[in-house]
């Protein structure tokens, strides 16, 4: 079934191509740009081990860490580094993908590990860019600014996503440790997403959920 790779790069070619495009035309912009990129692509993969099998995944996430160290250096996507500040979360992102593939879980615990990063941090990173000066409470990690309706966002998305991973995955036969898990993994996530900087919560994040989720289920 060879589509089903071709149509996983495809998808995020075009993700990264239109980010790439409104960048230029100044439609979007700075940590705007970036997370449109985070949460798109990242939505995109977690879905992949529903129709794409693990070793595919693994050569898709080889191939971008590659592709993102080397713009790094040479700068040819433009979007996708568009705000001052130093950050390896792109890279990060792609070998915790490739962990995590390589691990080969039960696809609900690979599509919560993937979310945490895309749609928590994304969304957390996006309110509290826009709206953390009217509401929110500033605070600062090892330097960089964080903001409490940031991290609010954060705890609320991870804690729908968690919720969508236990009921489905089929982990847990308890009640008592469904619960636990609802409590402590969004709790946890904040605290890793609040000092993993220069991008570390990409890679932490997604290890946090492949491991925990597991053995929670016990």
């Amino acid at each position: 079934m060879l589509w089903r790779p071709i149509l996983a790069v495809a998808i995020v070619c075009f993700i990264l191509g239109g980010a790439e495009f409104l960048w230029r035309k100044n439609v979007i912009r700075g940590e705007g740009a970036r997370k449109f990129i985070h949460i798109l692509a990242g939505c995109a993969v977690a879905s992949m081990p529903f129709w794409l099998d693990y070793g595919w995944i693994m050569l898709f996430a080889l191939g971008a860490i590659v592709l993102s160290l080397f713009n790094h250096y040479h700068r040819f996507f433009k979007a996708g580094l568009s705000v001052k500040r130093r950050s390896y979360g792109d890279t990060l992102f792609a070998v915790a993908i490739f962990i995590c593939a390589m691990v080969q879980p039960n696809e609900w615990v690979f599509l919560a590990a993937i979310l945490f990063v895309s749609l928590g941090d994304g969304l957390a990173a996006l309110v509290g860019t826009s709206l953390g000066h009217y509401h929110g409470v500033f605070y600062k990690v090892l330097r960089h600014e964080k903001t409490a309706i940031g991290t609010a966002t954060f705890i609320l998305v991870s804690f729908v996503v968690t919720a969508v991973a236990v009921y489905y995955s089929g982990l847990f036969t308890a009640n008592v440790n469904a619960a636990l898990t609802l409590i402590a993994l969004p709790i946890a996530g904040a605290m890793l997403e609040t000092v993993g900087v220069y991008g570390l919560d990409n890679l932490l994040l997604p290890l946090l959920v492949l491991i925990a989720m597991p053995l929670l289920a016990k």
